[in-house]
């Protein structure tokens, strides 16, 4: 898993629970001591004193609370890894150890902030919703940055997502939860392609009208395309957190292409 660390940066980390019940955070990344190499501890907590565990979207963000007032927020690859989380912290495991804690989801609110936010309505759902690296050809930015990407039924969104304010009720007074970085339509995407040597990397190869960008709740048509001179070519670089929702991604890309554009999806493997 990744924590959100007190400099504001997301760091790999191990979740270890001894046999006296209590639960270590461990820095992935070693600092070498003279001739030892020695795990930097960030945390460490007796399961008793855990409060309360609020989770997201796909499972994909858990903060949890301890007693001493301080809260540890968890950024996992899968939703078998947060479900491995929560086994550690005894909530299914052994839930007599942990009755009084509170397990909430947060997933509806992050729905409507997203409704709120970047699209009035979503009566058709989501079909993917993801925490990744994101990457575009005209970023300021030359490396990889983290996004939260919304698939709907016509669109793909990747937007910032506030997630210092997870957990919270943010008001008009707060900066917005979610805001929108790019945004396309399903039937502008001209390639996919698929790195072979980096299984959890694909690049997007967009054909976008130079007004396009924000948010479209439908699924447009093709034939209603102005002059190509109105359209530029885009490229999205798409590091997952793991391959199993990176083959998610290409199947629902699949099954919204095929109904928007009538042809299979164009992905190119290279390796």
């Amino acid at each position: 898993a990744f924590c959100r660390t007190k400099d504001y940066q997301y760091k790999e980390v191990a979740l270890l629970r001894s046999s006296q019940n209590k639960l270590y955070v461990l820095l992935v990344d070693m600092e070498q001591d003279e001739q030892e190499i020695m795990p930097r501890v960030l945390g460490c907590y007796r399961l008793e004193d855990l409060e309360k565990v609020l989770t997201g979207l796909g499972l994909q963000a858990l903060r949890v609370h301890m007693a001493d007032h301080t809260a540890h927020l968890f950024l996992t690859r899968t939703s078998k890894e947060a479900q491995d989380v929560l086994w550690l912290l005894n909530l299914f495991s052994f839930p007599q150890l942990t009755s009084g804690v509170s397990l909430q989801s947060w997933e509806k609110i992050q729905v409507k902030l997203l409704e709120k936010c970047i699209c009035a309505s979503l009566k058709m759902g989501i079909f993917l919703y993801s925490m990744l690296m994101f990457w575009k050809n005209d970023a300021e930015e030359e490396s990889l940055v983290i996004r939260s990407l919304v698939v709907t039924e016509g669109s793909i969104c990747v937007c910032i997502e506030n997630l210092h304010q997870f957990g919270c009720f943010p008001d008009d007074s707060h900066p917005p939860y979610f805001s929108l970085d790019e945004c396309c339509s399903i039937n502008s995407i001209k390639e996919v392609v698929v790195d072979q040597r980096d299984k959890e990397c694909l690049t997007l190869i967009l054909h976008k009208h130079i007004n396009e960008g924000r948010f479209h709740s439908s699924t447009g048509n093709s034939q209603n395309k102005q002059a190509d001179e109105n359209y530029t070519v885009h490229t999205w670089k798409l590091k997952w957190f793991s391959e199993e929702t990176l083959l998610k991604f290409i199947s629902v890309l699949k099954a919204l292409y095929s109904g928007a554009v009538s042809s299979p999806l164009p992905v190119k493997c290279i390796s």
